[in-house]
Formats: C-alpha cells, structure tokens, sequence
C-alpha cells in the first residue's frame, strides 16, 4: 500500500480516553480532512504514524463535530508511543474495496463458492470489515484457511446473516478430533 500523493500531514497528541474501555486516540478537526473529500458515512483512511508503514482506519466522530482514529496497544508498543507524545498523522483517502486488504485465503474460498461470496458481499461494508480481521486474526495459513471455510459455511447456513457473537465463537471453536481408522 502506497502514501498517496493527496494526503494531509499534521501532529497530533496521543490522547487516552476517560472512562470505562478507555481507548487511545489522535484527534483530527473536520476541518483538516475537508481537503481529502470524504462523503457521508465514509471515513475510512490510509493513515501513516511518524513515518510508519501505512495503515487502513477509519475516522470516528466526536460530538464537537471533529474526528479521532484509534491506536491500538500492538500499534503503541511497536512505534513506542506513549499517552501525551506527539505523532506526525499522514492521512489519504482510502479507495479499496474493503477498507482493508483481502486475506488470499478468503478470496480463494470466495472463488470457489459463488453462493458463498455473494453472501459475503451481500453483508455491510462493516461486517465485511469485521470477518476480514476475524480471518486475519489467525496466525497461520491454515487456521486462516479453515477460518474462510467456517465463514462461507455460516453465512449459507443463516441466509446471509452476520450475527458476530456467533460467528466470532464458531471461528474460535476446535475443530473435532477425528479418530483414526
């Protein structure tokens, strides 16, 4: 993934959240993404932290009218970022198709099963998003493999219904031990 030409840079402080589920934040003003054109509900962004590799994100709104993207624990400890640092945000308005890159496993699965990716496409861009990072979740090929397998199967199996608690525990859950022969 490339930092596109069109891209917004400014620092921002490393804020943490009040609250129960405390999260850590970058605050972005409307006004400074104005220029990358985003419309309606879609706020996703390829976003660069101090010269990182670049990352896919989306733009949360705050009441006051504003924005502010997440940054995760793993995210913190390998750019070594701590609550009140200042971060230099590189912002590009994010144009792929999903928000995030397409694991090879699930395409393939997808590719082999038309019902299936028609249901996986049938689901909201979020949702999409979310069986995404659940595949992408699993360390290894074959766990993602399997992972692609249980997603198709659910949603043929609920008509195209994402209930995420039952997904999430489906993919979880040890496949059965077959005994030998």
């Amino acid at each position: 993934m490339k930092k596109a030409a069109n891209a917004i840079v400014f620092d921002a402080a490393l804020q943490r959240t009040q609250g129960e589920g405390h999260w850590y934040i970058l605050r972005v003003s409307r006004e400074k993404i104005k220029p990358l054109g985003l419309s309606g509900n879609s706020r996703r962004v390829v976003c660069t932290l101090n010269d990182s590799k670049p990352i896919q994100r989306a733009l949360f709104p705050i009441k006051a009218g504003d924005f502010f993207i997440t940054v995760s624990k793993k995210l913190r400890d390998e750019l070594r970022l701590a609550e009140g640092d200042n971060v230099r945000v590189s912002l590009s308005k994010d144009t792929s198709k999903y928000g995030l890159p397409l694991p090879k496993e699930l395409k393939e699965v997808m590719r082999q099963d038309n019902e299936g990716e028609k249901l996986f496409h049938a689901l909201t861009p979020g949702n999409q998003r979310l069986s995404i990072r659940l595949i992408d979740m699993a360390a290894d090929v074959d766990k993602r493999i399997r992972r692609s397998l249980i997603l198709i199967e659910y949603l043929k199996y609920t008509d195209g219904k994402f209930v995420y608690n039952e997904i999430s525990n489906a993919l979880k859950a040890r496949p059965p031990i077959e005994e030998p022969d």
